[in-house]
């Protein structure tokens, strides 16, 4: 990722890179964009942009094939989703991650994501 070097990248400096990547059309490289930073705002108080650049860091996984970014996404969409105390979206995107998560016999992301799920049925 020798796009990402510069530590000291400003906004306008990643809104040149992003623009970059979508005329190239890299889809990876925009869902791994996108990931950082709505994992940025994930960790803060803005849960809407947050919720928003995951959005787009699902989508983007999907066109590039990253199943395991897609599906780890799904996850973290569903936990965003039940703090904004909407359930049934929550459900979905946990009920789809856990059909992959089930088949690739990923434990570890298959407990958290039953243990989301008696969450949501709890509430």
């Amino acid at each position: 990722m020798p796009w990402l070097r510069p530590l000291n990248c400003t906004r306008d400096s990643l809104n040149n890179v992003i623009q970059q990547k979508e005329k190239e059309k890299d889809s990876k490289a925009l869902a791994e964009i996108y990931g950082g930073i709505y994992a940025y705002f994930f960790d803060s108080n803005h849960k809407d942009s947050a919720t928003s650049y995951a959005i787009k860091t699902e989508n983007f996984s999907l066109q590039a094939g990253d199943s395991a970014r897609y599906y780890f996404t799904q996850v973290k969409l569903g936990e965003l989703s039940i703090n904004a105390y909407n359930t049934e979206i929550a459900k979905a995107y946990y009920l789809k991650a856990l059909s992959y998560y089930y088949r690739v016999k990923n434990y570890k992301m298959l407990f958290h994501v039953y243990g989301s799920l008696g969450n949501v049925y709890s509430l």
